[in-house]
Formats: structure tokens, C-alpha cells, sequence
């Protein structure tokens, strides 16, 4: 454990992690620190659902995710990232409360609450942080002020609308909303239910979609089901896979131990 650590956490090794994502320095509880995480964080531990895509539903115990997340060199979604990445910065020092959200992504039809984020308050200030939304989420948090913030190449802002504070990313000539996050302080269990939910409802976009994005300042990976984007610089090449060729691009680009052959619910059960 760091000596600028002042929690510890149970089942959180909390070296080990900033090992895994190439922290070198000592983390302390500010705005700097906070940051410098963050995109650590989103730059080495990708966003997956492999898990789920294997019939499984993904634990949310603290020393499952130490196992997997760093232990494994695995990813995971948005309950596995932001659920460890909640007890890292509360280790740390920071004053952190997981918060429920709605995945909108311009969609007009109200969804569940089937995301989790992070709200940070440093010295006054608040901050949204999502190290488990993927490809469309900010690499850095997100000041929540109602102002629009440009970290490296892309644009976001919070609005706000009654009890829910909207996550917006500029995208061409216009704001996208992508999730809306609610008022109020869930407990574990409520994410819990909502991981079951996520991960075992018939229809869950994570059961139909093969999914896995890793992103740094310079350059993105994305794979949605069959088809692969790497954007560098903004300048984005794309290309249709064959099943064959996943697994391999699964482990040179995203890091993950996945066998040849192997085989996923999206194209087995939903590929019709």
C-alpha cells in the first residue's frame, strides 16, 4: 500500500492496481490525482462483456475484481469498472458516492437503471467519473457545472433536467445525450439487481452485442459483434471480421485471453 493512501479496502490491492495501469507516482485525494487515474484507468483495463457473452453473470465483490481486473489483466463493464474503481479512489481519500443512471444515447424511450457512475467532491467541486461507459464516455472526468469541457479531442457537458444530470458528448453539430444520471444514493444491492438484470435479461444489449473498446488521447479500439473501428487522430479505419478472426483480435489489441474457437451468445443465440 502507498504511503499517500489512507483507507484500505478490503480484498483491494491497491499497489497491484496502480501497477496495472502505469501509475508511478504516489496518488493523493485531488483534482490532479483524480485525472491522472482516470485516464490511466480507461487507457489499460478495457471495457468488455465477455463474460456475459459466455453465459455468465459478472461478480461485484471486491476480491473478484481484484482477481480479474488486475490479477487477470481482464476488463469488464460499467458495475465491474466503476465498483472498483469506486473502492480505489475511496483507498485513496476521496469523497466518492456511486450513482444510478440511464443509458439514453439519443433514444426517447425511457430505459432502466442500468448504468453506474461516480460523483467525486474535491474541496466544493463535483465531478462525474465513468471509467466503464466505453468508446462514446470521456477519457477524463467530467466537471459537473453545466459548462462544456474539452478533454484532448472530444466535448462534453452536463445538463441539468429536475433530478437527473445529463451526460452530453458533441458529436458533428449537436449534443448527444448518452446517460442520465439520478439524484438520490443507491446501495450495493441495487447495483447488484441491476448487474443481474443486465447481464441475464433475454434482450439486454449486452447479451445481443459482442463489446469491447479501449481508448488512450491518441487512439481508440471499438468492436461491436463483427465489426472493428480503430480511430487514430480523430481518422477512423474500419473492418468487417470474420468469427475467426475475433478471439485473435481480442488478445493482440485488447489484451484478453480468448481461445481460438471460442464462442459467443451474440452470434450463437441472437445472430439470426
Amino acid at each position: 500500500m502507498t504511503a499517500a493512501a489512507t483507507r484500505t479496502i478490503s480484498g483491494l490491492d491497491l499497489d497491484a492496481y496502480l501497477e496495472r495501469i502505469g501509475f508511478d507516482r504516489d496518488p493523493r485525494a485531488d483534482v490532479a490525482t483524480l485525472f491522472a487515474l482516470h485516464e490511466a484507468h480507461a487507457g489499460a483495463i478495457p471495457f468488455e462483456n465477455l463474460i456475459i457473452q459466455s453465459g455468465g453473470v459478472p461478480s461485484l465483490e471486491i476480491e473478484d475484481l481484484q482477481a480479474k481486473l488486475v490479477g487477470r489483466r481482464e476488463g469488464g463493464y460499467c458495475f465491474e469498472q466503476n465498483t472498483y474503481f469506486q473502492a480505489v479512489l475511496q483507498a485513496v481519500g476521496f469523497e466518492v458516492t456511486a450513482r444510478e443512471g440511464r443509458v439514453m444515447l439519443t433514444i426517447s424511450a425511457r430505459r432502466p437503471r442500468t448504468h453506474m457512475a461516480l460523483e467525486i467532491v474535491i474541496e466544493g467541486q463535483r465531478f462525474h467519473a465513468d471509467v466503464g461507459f466505453g468508446a462514446n464516455g470521456p477519457l477524463l472526468p467530467v466537471p459537473i457545472d453545466g459548462n462544456e469541457h474539452q478533454p484532448h479531442d472530444r466535448r462534453f457537458q452536463i445538463e441539468r433536467r429536475d433530478t437527473v444530470s445529463v451526460l452530453q458528448g458533441h458529436s458533428g453539430r449537436r449534443w448527444l445525450d448518452l446517460v442520465g444520471v439520478e439524484d438520490g444514493t443507491p446501495q450495493a444491492v441495487d447495483f447488484e439487481v441491476a448487474n443481474w438484470y443486465t447481464a441475464t435479461y433475454p434482450r439486454s444489449v449486452f447479451r445481443t452485442n459482442l463489446m469491447a473498446d479501449l481508448q488512450t488521447a491518441q487512439e481508440r479500439h471499438r468492436l461491436q459483434n463483427r465489426n472493428y473501428s480503430h480511430i487514430v487522430n480523430g481518422v477512423a479505419t474500419d473492418r468487417a471480421l470474420e468469427d475467426a478472426e475475433i478471439p485473435a483480435l481480442l488478445r493482440d489489441v485488447f489484451e484478453l485471453d480468448v481461445a481460438d474457437g471460442a464462442r459467443f451468445l451474440a452470434f450463437d443465440e441472437y445472430d439470426r
